[in-house]
């Protein structure tokens, strides 16, 4: 049985070409700063969460953009 871990480690590539191919997919740049976050990768995490940030979709609740921004903060310490 496989660890867990070298699956997520392994799309690692894939998010970053497809973040290449089409840097506005919001689902997959989410998808890069939670791993980056959980690899302990916090300059990239900020830097997604940043950009998710600039480029919140209409329609997103205060909420969900509060989320974000409490997450950026976390980041940043």
């Amino acid at each position: 049985r496989q660890g867990h871990g070298k699956s997520s480690m392994d799309s690692m590539p894939y998010l970053n070409l497809i973040l290449a191919i089409d840097p506005d997919s919001m689902s997959e740049r989410f998808a890069r700063a939670v791993m980056r976050d959980s690899r302990g990768d916090k300059t990239g995490a900020r830097a997604d969460v940043e950009w998710l940030i600039k480029h919140l979709p209409e329609g997103i609740s205060p909420e969900q953009e509060e989320s974000l921004t409490r997450w950026l903060d976390s980041l940043k310490g």
